[in-house]
């Protein structure tokens, strides 16, 4: 895919060229090129709010729903729920 996507969420990493941009269907857009080219990820994830991309390693990302967290640690390939549920999620991020 590579269409420029705009949308009011977004994420940039900072040690990285990696780009994540929510609140879309698929929920989710990457770029890894500094948003040059995109591809869409997370087929089967739910509406989305946030999204965090780690600084050290951009594969891992935090995807936030309205009360689930999902993780990837391969780039947006694949997403596993994390176990518990929480009261409505508005920001994520790596510390």
């Amino acid at each position: 895919m590579s269409r420029r996507l705009a949308s009011r969420r977004s994420i940039r990493s900072r040690a990285h060229s990696s780009v994540a941009v929510v609140d879309r269907r698929p929920p989710l857009a990457l770029s890894h090129d500094g948003g040059r080219t995109w591809r869409e990820a997370g087929g089967g994830l739910p509406p989305g709010f946030a999204v965090a991309i780690d600084d050290d390693n951009p594969d891992v990302m935090l995807f936030a729903a309205r009360n689930r967290l999902y993780l990837s640690e391969n780039g947006g390939i694949f997403w596993r729920a994390l176990v518990p549920e929480f009261p409505d999620i508005e920001a994520v991020r790596f510390g």
